[in-house]
């Protein structure tokens, strides 16, 4: 499409202030007449969702989806955020330290479910931006909370459990170290505040399933996934593929659930255990203000309760919580 049409329609939806619906349309055919949003079209949206003050109802829409495709779906191997990606997002929707743009903040959240895989300096972003507002107020999200900055609304701990368990998160559906410090730094900062009672539900489960759980299997790096994707593109991976389709089609037959679920039960027997490099860490989280918070206390019941094997230096520490 002609750069100077966008352009046109930019100095003129910039100049009004206003984007209306049938810009909207026009904007929309324009950039995706092609099926393929170039990178000075998705700096456009970007220039029209923090410049424009009156955009239509469907924007939000339209933004979210078309720079969710451009990052996840766009570039290959699909649906892998690289770090020039995500580096290249979070220059546009960082505003001195914080999010401050409901639809960007939107854009976030999707790509974070969107995307296989994403790096972690993404996601701990996206944490981040819920720990400013609680604890400073500062953000998209701090508007309208119902609570002054240092309590833990109910809304906090929803948007907090949205983004543990986006599928794309370098844990997968499993909670990370770098993720785990976070909630821990959150509860001792709102230890004397009315929390809302959603919050130790979701410390709890959280830390515990970084001690206890697998996690998911680690996705391939960017350029391994890459490497993979070109192979099975080619006729030799074709080929490839139709054979592992017909194998565990075989096996299922040959072998039934019995001796999957058996090998399931015993990984997560295993991974139950508390070791000694992760009991370390608990202790020395646990120690490090010398007070134990009703959290972690409920913490240290639920290991002692859960875990086949709780590692002897968290002996002490769940006596003293008891």
């Amino acid at each position: 499409m002609p750069n100077t049409t966008l352009n046109t329609l930019l100095t003129d939806v910039v100049s009004k202030n206003e984007l209306s619906e049938a810009q909207l349309k026009s904007l929309r055919q324009l950039i995706w007449g092609d099926n393929y949003l170039s990178p000075d079209e998705a700096d456009l949206l970007f220039k029209i969702n923090d410049s424009v003050q009156t955009k239509p109802e469907n924007w939000k829409d339209m933004f979210v989806n078309s720079l969710t495709t451009f990052l996840v779906r766009q570039t290959l191997p699909h649906g892998y955020i690289d770090a020039a990606n995500a580096a290249w997002l979070m220059e546009r929707i960082d505003h001195d330290g914080v999010l401050a743009i409901e639809t960007e903040f939107e854009l976030l959240m999707n790509v974070l479910h969107i995307a296989e895989s994403v790096p972690e300096r993404l996601e701990m972003y996206a944490l981040r931006q819920v720990r400013s507002c609680v604890l400073e107020g500062r953000g998209y999200l701090a508007d309208g909370r119902e609570l002054s900055p240092g309590t833990i609304e109910a809304r906090d701990v929803r948007i907090l459990r949205r983004i543990l368990y986006a599928c794309g998160g370098d844990g997968g559906f499993g909670i990370t170290r770098a993720e785990a410090e976070l909630l821990f730094d959150l509860d001792e900062a709102t230890r004397d505040q009315d929390n809302d009672e959603s919050w130790q539900d979701l410390f709890v489960g959280a830390v515990a399933n970084y001690l206890m759980t697998m996690g998911a299997p680690a996705a391939p790096d960017f350029d391994e996934a890459r490497r993979r994707q070109d192979w099975l593109s080619s006729d030799q991976g074709i080929r490839w593929n139709l054979m592992s389709a017909f194998k565990a089609w075989r096996n299922q037959i040959d072998e039934g659930p019995v001796r999957s679920q058996f090998q399931d039960s015993q990984g997560r027997s295993s991974a139950e255990q508390i070791d000694p490099v992760e009991a370390g860490w608990l202790v020395e989280r646990l120690n490090r203000d010398g007070v134990l918070s009703e959290n972690e206390k409920a913490l240290l019941a639920f290991l002692d309760r859960e875990s086949p094997d709780v590692h002897a230096s968290l002996r002490p520490l769940i006596n003293a919580a008891a």
